[in-house]
């Protein structure tokens, strides 16, 4: 081959050497530049489509803060276990919880473990009020030396009572009675929405509904009302319901006539026929005395024993038409006390006494009953709740300390 082919045939085999050379290099310099990306595998791009973006998404809004839960630790004091089941009462403050309460208190149930407890509002059942007053029926009661625990739930303000677990006194609500649940929580009770017929009288006596003045509401209530032939043993007594002798306290709210007749406003006894009672104690108002004045008194007491009649014991005050509270506690085998006052609880303004005998103590059953005066026709007391609850051990009521955690 002449030198000169040859020497042509080598530029070019280096001229395209070199420009492979080239090539290489630029690939490798573009990689280096712009590496490859590596795929995705499917389940994070699944699991990222699947999960809301908190920036963009709809969720519930978490940041409302929850209400708290009060507990109340009730301590029974005493040696004596309560009566089961028990009628305990409960006081607190809800304007403390207002953040949280319906403005009837209508949202609020107790609860003793995963057991809701019967409750009735009696008064204060205010988000505003600073001091409430509840009834819990305690199944099981409490034993001697012992502590139970309840606690508190908040419902939706919204909430109102049901009228069964949960309730208040008849006279709270817009309509009467409407979440008056007392039957459920005390041993005997009834409002002035109870039948006539649940009542037994004798003596022309008669029982009819009625409507009264009650603050400034209009309620209703059950009238009693005096006939002309009533014998010693003659007696209202409430059928609906009685319970086996044991220590109990019987209370009423009540107005009467204010006229000069004895007439009893609350009581205990024995049923021994249709309006009738052999053994009976009561707490009486507007005996007019040995001469009959205008009024009468505003308290005394009476009992029958055997068909025989006591009566006009612990006389004191004058009569009034005003509301008020009457009460009758049988504690003890030998004797019986009673009170009428404005308030319950407390015998200011009012009047209070112990009488000497107890006819009922061997009475098989107890009914709440009323005792009339003889031959006083014409002559009313009428109603707006009676009650029985149980007797506290030594006549020391458990207490009931709320505290929040």
């Amino acid at each position: 081959m002449p030198k000169n082919s040859a020497t042509e045939l080598l530029i070019k085999l280096l001229t395209v050497l070199v420009v492979i050379v080239i090539i290489i290099a630029l690939i490798f310099v573009v990689r280096l530049l712009y590496p490859a990306q590596s795929p995705t595998p499917p389940s994070t791009i699944y699991a990222t489509s699947s999960v809301p973006n908190p920036a963009t998404s709809s969720i519930p809004n978490t940041s409302t803060i929850s209400p708290p839960s009060p507990t109340i630790v009730i301590t029974n004091s005493q040696p004596l276990q309560t009566s089961s089941p028990f009628q305990q009462i409960v006081t607190f403050n809800p304007s403390a919880y207002s953040a949280y309460e319906a403005t009837d208190l209508g949202n609020i149930r107790f609860y003793q473990g995963s057991t809701e407890l019967y409750s009735w509002c009696e008064s204060g059942c205010s988000s505003s009020s600073t001091d409430a007053v509840f009834w819990l029926k305690l199944p099981e009661g409490i034993n001697a030396y012992s502590s139970v625990q309840v606690n508190v739930l908040f419902g939706p303000k919204y909430e109102e009572y049901d009228g069964i677990y949960a309730g208040e006194a008849p006279q709270l609500s817009s309509i009467y009675g409407q979440y008056d649940n007392g039957a459920n929580v005390f041993l005997i009770y009834f409002n002035g929405d109870a039948s006539p017929s649940l009542f037994t009288t004798s003596g022309g006596d008669t029982v009819t509904q009625t409507t009264a003045t009650f603050g400034a509401k209009t309620i209703n209530v059950l009238r009693y009302t005096l006939g002309c032939c009533e014998e010693v043993p003659s007696a209202l007594i409430y059928v609906g319901g009685d319970i086996p002798n044991q220590y109990v306290t019987a209370e009423s709210s009540f107005q009467s006539d204010g006229r000069a007749t004895d007439i009893g406003v609350i009581g205990l006894g024995q049923n021994s026929g249709p309006g009738l009672s052999d053994n009976l104690i009561n707490t009486m108002t507007q005996w007019g005395g040995p001469t009959p004045s205008i009024t009468g008194d505003y308290f005394d007491q009476a009992y029958v024993s055997s068909g025989s009649r006591f009566a006009y014991l612990n006389a004191g005050g004058a009569a009034t038409t005003d509301w008020r509270y009457a009460s009758v506690t049988y504690s003890n085998s030998t004797s019986f006390s009673g009170y009428i006052a404005p308030q319950l609880y407390k015998v200011s303004d009012g009047y209070y006494g112990v009488v000497n005998a107890n006819p009922i103590a061997n009475v098989s059953s107890l009914y709440l009953l009323f005792y009339p005066n003889v031959g006083a026709s014409g002559h009313w007391v009428q109603f707006n709740w009676a009650r029985v609850r149980a007797y506290p051990p030594n006549g020391v009521m458990p207490s009931a300390i709320l505290t929040t955690a």
